[in-house]
């Protein structure tokens, strides 16, 4: 079983939370109205969503590159 790559998460989470915290910071300095915090709660979801991923696709590449590459022969 060949182990997965994380870098498309990676690189959604930086472009996904660099959205969502220039929505935030907007919002704090009030350039923004208040009807936007519901797109800034969905970026921030989505960029847990990611960081999820990211850690479960680096869990499992663990536990693949853990297991043996070949089974050894049975004794019987």
């Amino acid at each position: 079983m060949q182990t997965r790559s994380a870098t498309p998460y990676w690189w959604a989470l930086g472009i996904v939370g660099t959205f969502a915290l220039t929505l935030v910071v907007l919002l704090l300095a009030g350039v923004l109205g208040s009807t936007v915090w519901w797109t800034a709660a969905a970026m921030i979801l989505l960029a847990i969503s990611q960081v999820l991923s990211i850690l479960t696709i680096g869990r499992n590449n663990r536990r693949i590159a853990a297991r043996p590459t070949s089974l050894p022969p049975e004794n019987l």
